[in-house]
């Protein structure tokens, strides 16, 4: 997983924020309103009212969770459209990032920025694709690649595993780190169904390292044949799969709880057990 912690650029960054710009234009990805809603419920479930919040994606991300957080959960929220443009430290309450850190070039970096600029008692919330998501389209590409090139090529970049997203929260310094996923399958009745849904999320392949061949109509005509032949329903829709990483984790503080030492009792027996006579 090269792009956690290198200098490689593996993403073209003017090709990512060009293909994001035209998702903006477009209807509304429906893994983006399920990231909002889950996001919601991640907040409300916190005893606190933050007062400063940062969202690092669109803009309507923040107009949408203006909507849906009760005014009593927060003072402020503002937005950046990536996390290049975080640059001072201890500012905020709440940082959330909706789907930006699977395409930084250096994932272990942005969330160390992350880290840098939130306050004391802080809280990081991110939703990132994992390792298991397009693993069906993947695996077809490979498929047919070796069919019509005789040889891979790159199409969809490598994602970060559930125990790589924890180790990232741990390496950055968070407190109380936490990594939960959400396996979503999706039913497509055709293969362009799938490619519209990554263009809403302006998901298509933004690598800098590119095949010099072209994706011929024989070419999507035989990866169409393989998915089928490999990941299709009895219905005929085809089977896809995505990831949503949630990361976790609180900037260190004194009010925080602490885990026990080695060996400390959770409850100390002699009293329970006077108690009890």
């Amino acid at each position: 997983m090269k792009h956690i912690s290198t200098t490689e650029k593996i993403f073209n960054t003017e090709l990512l924020s060009l293909r994001r710009a035209r998702a903006n234009k477009r209807a509304k990805s429906w893994l983006i309103n399920r990231c909002i809603e889950d996001v919601v419920e991640r907040i409300l479930d916190v005893n606190r009212k933050f007062d400063s919040i940062l969202i690092i994606g669109t803009e309507l991300l923040q107009t949408e969770l203006k909507i849906a957080l009760p005014k009593d959960k927060y003072n402020k929220i503002t937005h950046i459209n990536c996390i290049t443009e975080l640059n001072v430290r201890n500012s905020f309450d709440l940082v959330i990032s909706i789907l930006r850190l699977q395409t930084e070039n250096n994932v272990y970096e942005m969330i160390s920025k992350i880290h840098k600029n939130l306050k004391p008692d802080g809280l990081f919330i991110a939703a990132m694709f994992g390792g298991n998501t397009l693993n069906e389209l993947r695996q077809v590409f490979y498929k047919t690649d070796n069919k019509i090139f005789s040889g891979l090529t790159p199409h969809i970049y490598p994602m970060t595993t559930y125990k790589q997203a924890a180790e990232l929260l741990v390496k950055s310094g968070f407190n109380q780190p936490v990594v939960d996923s959400d396996r979503i399958t999706v039913n497509y009745s055709n293969l362009n169904r799938l490619i519209n849904d990554l263009r809403d999320l302006g998901e298509t392949n933004v690598l800098n390292t590119q095949s010099k061949q072209q994706l011929t109509k024989t070419y999507l005509n035989t990866l169409t044949k393989h998915y089928k032949s490999s990941y299709s329903r009895e219905d005929g829709k085809l089977k896809c799969t995505f990831e949503i990483l949630w990361l976790t984790g609180w900037i260190p503080h004194i009010s925080q709880q602490k885990p026990l030492k080695p060996g400390t009792p959770k409850v100390n027996f002699e009293s329970l057990f006077n108690k009890n006579k």
